[in-house]
């Protein structure tokens, strides 16, 4: 006699089928000013934003490299930052690397226009047409989720700068206005601080092991008839 499939088997594998991992957010960092012209030795400032993408965060990295015969890091400010815990906060002139890694306690936080850090920079010489100054973030760079550790950036806007030696500064000013104010999450996660989840997330796990009992199930069923 013909072999049936029962019906529940097949309505399980079209939810099986149809069933997605979600998404990850649209993390992103962001220097502000983003261009503009300086004059050399002259100092200026350089903010680092963060934007978690509405998702609740509690680790960011954000490493930049830049020339260093046209700018020198002068300093890092965390006076107003919204991170807590600091992991890294150093300056290799010789190498042109800025490296920074902070976290916040539990339950993390979220916002679309958090203040990480101020950096001070210094122009040294003048750029050529076509060769600005650019700063811009590593791809070790990384903002990870609360709930799972994931990196969630997804994008990261550097700094173009052109250095003169007269004229006048047209650097654009850093934004006077207040940065978001944090949001902290309702639900604490304790989690392994800055290590990226890898794998299946533990919906598709568990749909994964239920379809397994299912199948040996129908098939145990399909047998008997």
């Amino acid at each position: 006699m013909p072999t049936r499939i029962p019906v529940f088997l097949l309505l399980f594998f079209l939810v099986l089928l149809n069933a997605r991992p979600a998404q990850a957010a649209q993390g992103s960092l962001t220097l502000i000013p983003a261009s503009g012209t300086v004059l050399t030795n002259q100092t200026f400032n350089m903010e680092i934003r963060v934007n978690t993408g509405g998702e609740t965060v509690n680790t960011v990295t954000a490493n930049l490299s830049y020339p260093i015969d046209k700018i020198k890091v002068t300093k890092v400010d965390t006076t107003n930052s919204f991170v807590t815990i600091w992991f890294e906060n150093s300056i290799a002139q010789s190498l042109g690397k800025v490296k920074l890694t902070g976290s916040i306690s539990s339950p993390g936080t979220s916002g679309s226009n958090l203040l990480l850090a101020t950096l001070t920079l210094q122009a040294l010489a003048v750029t050529t047409t076509g060769n600005p100054a650019n700063v811009s973030f590593d791809n070790t760079s990384a903002i990870y989720r609360n709930s799972d550790n994931t990196n969630i950036l997804s994008s990261s806007i550097g700094a173009q700068f052109t250095i003169t030696s007269s004229g006048t500064s047209t650097l654009t000013p850093v934004p006077s206005i207040s940065q978001t104010t944090p949001t902290p999450s309702p639900s604490p996660t304790i989690l392994p601080v800055g290590l990226p989840d890898v794998g299946e997330n533990s919906p598709t796990i568990i749909l994964l092991i239920l379809g397994f009992l299912l199948i040996i199930g129908g098939l145990f069923l399909t047998l008997k008839v």
